[in-house]
């Protein structure tokens, strides 16, 4: 179930992070408000919310 507000990243933007805030994006990926995706459907996404 995806809620109107999950925020979509990539997993190289988690392995980036502090410490800390990947402790607090893996939280927050187990509520579901963070939705881990690939790069090529992160991509693919962006294009379609540009052409409309």
């Amino acid at each position: 179930m995806h809620s109107r507000n999950t925020l979509r990243v990539s997993p190289e933007v988690i392995e980036g992070l502090d410490p800390i805030d990947r402790r607090i994006c893996e939280v927050l990926i187990r509520l579901g408000e963070i939705e881990v995706v690939g790069i090529e459907e992160e991509h693919s996404n962006f294009e379609r919310g540009c052409a409309h």
